[in-house]
């Protein structure tokens, strides 16, 4: 009886472990560190911190039961695809006073920047609990500068270095607005601004950088051109040729008869000009090509335009 005593006490300790583990499967479990009563993630929150674009990180979350009663897992979902949870933690229970763990991975393709995504467990109590999951995700490639800022006094080409940690290969860039001329060699992006095009005041655009790998998103280049409010040159970039005679012209003020151009400077030597009233008539009938340089135009008004002359 004795021996029969000891054998019963251990399948009854076994029985009880078994039925145990397969009340809180799907996850490990011990005693809960949370304040009495707190039945939820701990912590609700996870910062993952920064990470690269287009790769796969696991993550644990634990969940808590600081309550009386057991808690019951109808069902775990996530906000969106790029989050997955590791097993199927469906009915799984966590008793009072104990814990669980939670697995997953958090898939950062989606796009750079910072991110924001959730877990969110229903319960039998008739309760959701959600588990904040961020992260910074770094981009396949950076410009330098991230941003552009043109003005009718400095109308320059201005360039962007790319850069790549990944060894991603730009293809093509495109505008998002007629007046903005983008075009690259290698890794330089050269960003042009069509003043002709602009009237007075402040323009928004962008441009979009393409790469070989059609999964890596596209980084987009804020551009600003501030066109000064008053008379604005049309256009601002000139391109001369051999023989070839091009009209500048004075815009936003023709209503005003009394403006007018009166002097140039800057001018290479061999530059032909003819000073009108609201027109600038250049041309190179002889002499060195590929220069440039800027042209400043004072105007009877007291102002003073300029422009970027290419010959």
């Amino acid at each position: 009886m004795k021996k029969w005593g000891i054998w019963g006490a251990v399948f009854v300790v076994a029985l009880s472990a078994a039925y145990l583990a397969g009340r809180t499967r799907g996850g490990n479990r011990d005693s809960a560190s949370s304040l009495p009563g707190y039945i939820g993630f701990e912590p609700p929150a996870i910062d993952l911190g920064e990470l690269p674009w287009n790769t796969i990180i696991p993550f644990t979350a634990v969940f808590a039961n600081g309550g009386n009663s057991p808690v019951l897992f109808e069902s775990v979902t996530t906000s969106c695809g790029c989050v997955v949870i590791s097993e199927d933690y469906e009915g799984a229970t966590v008793p009072p006073s104990e814990r669980i763990t939670l697995e997953g991975l958090l898939d950062t393709e989606y796009r750079p920047g910072r991110v924001a995504r959730t877990v969110t467990i229903s319960a039998s109590c008739q309760q959701t609990f959600e588990l904040e999951l961020a992260c910074a995700v770094k981009p396949t490639y950076e410009l330098s500068p991230d941003g552009l800022c043109f003005g009718i006094e400095d109308p320059s080409p201005q360039s962007v270095e790319l850069a790549s940690e990944q060894g991603v290969e730009f293809v093509s860039v495109a505008a998002d607005e007629p007046w903005l001329l983008p075009s690259f060699d290698g890794r330089t992006l050269e960003v042009a601004v069509d003043w002709a095009l602009l009237s007075a005041g402040e323009h928004y655009g962008a441009v979009n950088v393409y790469t070989n790998d059609r999964y890596v998103p596209a980084v987009r280049l804020p551009v600003t051109a501030q066109q000064a409010p008053g008379a604005y040159l049309a256009a601002a970039t000139v391109y001369l040729l051999d023989d070839v005679r091009h009209v500048v012209r004075l815009r936003g003020l023709e209503q005003d008869s009394t403006v007018a151009f009166m002097s140039v400077q800057a001018l290479p030597s061999g530059i032909e000009l003819e000073l009108r009233r609201t027109e600038l008539r250049l041309s190179q009938p002889a002499g060195p090509s590929g220069l440039q340089t800027p042209v400043y135009v004072d105007l009877s008004d007291g102002s003073q335009l300029a422009f970027m002359l290419y010959y």
